[in-house]
């Protein structure tokens, strides 16, 4: 997005109408849901074991994996095998 276009954006008083919530920005992203357990140990900056093949969507070398509980936007983390490790914690 160009500078112009925020300008008019602020000024217009129109950017709530231009964020969007962020797992609509990342529905690109494949997704994993894990347990309330797992969830705080990723959220506590640790990594979990988990099953690859549990994984929505496809998964990439060194791609970003969205991590959810119970609904919720958890973490994006890196999958190496079967460990996640959280690259960005989303508290809410």
């Amino acid at each position: 997005m160009r500078l112009e276009t925020l300008e008019r954006i602020v000024e217009d008083d129109s950017l709530p109408q231009a964020l969007v919530p962020v797992v609509t920005a990342l529905a690109g992203i494949p997704a994993l849901a894990v347990t309330e357990p797992q969830a705080i140990r990723l959220k506590a900056g640790q990594a979990v074991v988990v099953a690859p093949q549990l994984v929505e969507g496809e998964v990439t070398e060194a791609a970003a994996i969205k991590v959810l509980s119970a609904g919720e936007l958890v973490a994006l983390a890196r999958l190496d095998g079967a460990e996640l490790t959280p690259l960005r914690i989303f508290n809410s």
